[in-house]
């Protein structure tokens, strides 16, 4: 059904599994992010939790691509998070996994997963406790928001009062959301839901600047779009590694400012000096 295609799960780690939301503010940030994003770029969110040291999304691409979607967020809160602890570098654990939803079947089932996420973490009592996820929105059926809440509140109930009963009682019900087969864990459902999925393991575009660049000042020139003779090497560096990672060079031109053709000819460069992607 085309209402569903390109859904996906998406989830985002702090680097070694570090705190990257220290404080109950930090998570605020992070969804005025999102919220903002929505107005800049082609995307649905249905849902959302933000834990101590990583979030899962729900979201639904449109026309924008997913990395450029999530480029822009993890690099807003990247840059909010650093100024604000006083650190450097990369807060990620490599690029965010993705995982297709490629049967509206289990919608639901990621739905209830994403949400009962802080109660598996014995964070709360009860899902309903949990302030950081979207699933206050559901309970209440809440339309004016940046989460889209409809599509799948239809699909308990096309009433709005049995819908959100039955979307409690599936939520808060303890059992594991399970389709025609008994899952032992909840990974057991996540492979079965994602056939297998690779998880996506490059790391993000601002580790691997700091991978080629440990000079401060370089670094700071490049994310300010400088366009200096002296940061073409590493430039070049960062662009090479970064394709052989799977990014694409209109990646590479948004992190760095620059057109195609400029870092289509810093690739050529960085080729004819033996680095060539593969």
């Amino acid at each position: 059904m085309d209402l569903y295609k390109g859904i996906y799960h998406l989830i985002q780690r702090g680097n070694n599994r570090a705190y990257i939301f220290s404080e109950p503010t930090d998570k605020d940030q992070l969804l005025i992010f999102l919220e903002q994003a929505q107005e800049k770029y082609d995307f649905i969110v249905y849902a959302y939790v933000i834990m101590d040291n990583h979030y899962h999304l729900m979201v639904q691409r449109k026309d924008d691509s997913l990395a450029t979607i999530m480029q822009w967020v993890n690099r807003s809160y990247s840059l909010y998070y650093n100024k604000k602890y006083h650190r450097s570098g990369s807060i990620y654990q490599g690029r965010y996994a993705k995982f297709l939803m490629e049967e509206d079947t289990y919608l639901l089932s990621l739905l209830k997963y994403i949400h009962r996420n802080p109660l598996r973490a014995q964070m709360i009592q009860v899902v309903s406790d949990y302030p950081y996820s979207s699933d206050h929105l559901y309970r209440s059926y809440k339309q004016d928001t940046f989460v889209n809440t409809q599509i799948l509140m239809t699909m308990f109930h096309e009433n709005k009062t049995l819908s959100i009963q039955a979307y409690k009682a599936f939520v808060d019900d303890h059992k594991r959301p399970s389709g025609p087969l008994t899952f032992k864990s909840d990974q057991d459902l996540l492979d079965y839901m994602y056939k297998g999925q690779a998880k996506l393991k490059a790391e993000s575009l601002d580790q691997i600047l700091d991978k080629v660049c440990s000079d401060q000042k370089i670094k700071k020139a490049i994310y300010l779009g400088h366009r200096h003779r002296h940061l073409s090497s590493t430039k070049i560096t960062f662009i090479c590694q970064a394709l052989k990672q799977g990014y694409s060079q209109a990646d590479c031109g948004r992190f760095l400012k620059l057109s195609k053709t400029a870092i289509s000819k810093l690739y050529q460069k960085g080729g004819s000096h033996g680095n060539h992607h593969p």
